[in-house]
């Protein structure tokens, strides 16, 4: 009896198809953004599927900019006359 009681929640939960698309691999095959200002903005997009508008500072958050936005992108350095 108990063994009927759980058979929904396993063919609901437990034994869905795994999704091949991870995350990583999809933001990986987009190409970088490149700009030439120091800080960059991002609005989120339309609707009720976007976030609000985030600013990232190329200069000083090397590595904090992909976890505050997850897309590749390169400020162009005036010094060195490159993408970084």
């Amino acid at each position: 009896m108990v063994d009927s009681d759980y058979s929904p929640f396993l063919k609901r939960f437990i034994l869905l198809p795994v999704n091949p698309n991870f995350s990583e691999k999809l933001i990986s095959e987009v190409p970088p953004i490149l700009c030439k200002e120091h800080i960059v903005c991002c609005d989120g997009g339309e609707g009720a599927l976007g976030h609000p508008k985030v600013y990232i500072n190329l200069v000083t958050a090397k590595s904090l900019r992909m976890v505050t936005f997850p897309l590749h992108l390169a400020k162009y350095s005036h010094t060195t006359k490159r993408f970084e």
